[in-house]
């Protein structure tokens, strides 16, 4: 519903041409949650592709991140001048594992794009936090030394997986 609201699709057409470097066309049908992907052949008629793996998972990144923006620029408004007010408590914005089967480059490009948006939100005070998780070393490397390098006072924390796991600790044979 917000996507059409808004009139995002061209939008989303545009951050995703951004990643395949095609003229890949997302086509989405709302009344029927049905999207397809056509480009221009060489005669100009319209041919319907599959689409690989990692161009879906741009795709879904395209829709989020394209989301994201609008969102956050209706944050950035006084709340009486808002648009659409369905967003005003919104705390937290999730991003789990955005870079599955995309090569390096566009991992880059993409933690780059999630750091515009951290950005943003910091530089106009909105209180939203960011939660972003990955197993993929270079997202995480690449987030982590940008962050760490900044000169603004953001906080922000980074946790391994050895942090995450509980610890356990032995009781030995106490009885109660």
């Amino acid at each position: 519903h917000f996507i059409e609201s808004e009139g995002l699709e061209k939008d989303i057409s545009k951050n995703f041409n951004k990643f395949t470097d095609q003229n890949i066309e997302p086509i989405i049908n709302f009344e029927t949650g049905e999207i397809l992907f056509s480009v221009i052949e060489k005669t100009g008629s319209k041919a319907f592709i599959k689409i690989s793996k990692g161009e879906e998972t741009l795709f879904k990144w395209s829709v989020y991140y394209t989301a994201l923006v609008q969102i956050i620029d209706i944050l950035k408004e006084k709340e009486e001048d808002r648009s659409n007010n369905d967003f005003n408590h919104l705390k937290y914005i999730v991003i789990d594992d955005p870079v599955s089967s995309i090569d390096d480059y566009r991992i880059y490009t993409l933690a780059m794009q999630i750091i515009e948006l951290m950005q943003d939100v910091h530089e106009n005070n909105l209180n939203i936090k960011f939660l972003i998780t990955t197993h993929h070393s270079l997202f995480y490397n690449i987030l982590q030394n940008t962050m760490k390098n900044r000169k603004d006072k953001s906080s922000f924390f980074f946790m391994t997986k050895q942090e995450c796991e509980p610890k356990i600790e032995s009781i030995g044979n106490r009885l109660p």
